[in-house]
């Protein structure tokens, strides 16, 4: 996977955390759990981007 598109699929779990989040906010019983458990996943998964992303740029040769 390009850095480009690591970066573009990390973008796009930040917008779809931010919006289940949001919808979290207002949500109730098993509806307000299902979605942590869902929000957690999701940022399981960026962390894990966001830690390929960091490995595949390129370290500064001093």
């Amino acid at each position: 996977m390009s850095i480009r598109h690591l970066a573009q699929e990390i973008y796009r779990l930040e917008k779809e955390i931010s919006r289940l989040e949001k919808v979290q906010a207002a949500a109730s019983g098993q509806d307000m759990q299902d979605l942590s458990f869902e929000i957690s996943r999701l940022k399981k998964q960026r962390d894990e981007l966001k830690a390929r992303l960091e490995s595949r740029k390129e370290k500064p040769r001093f």
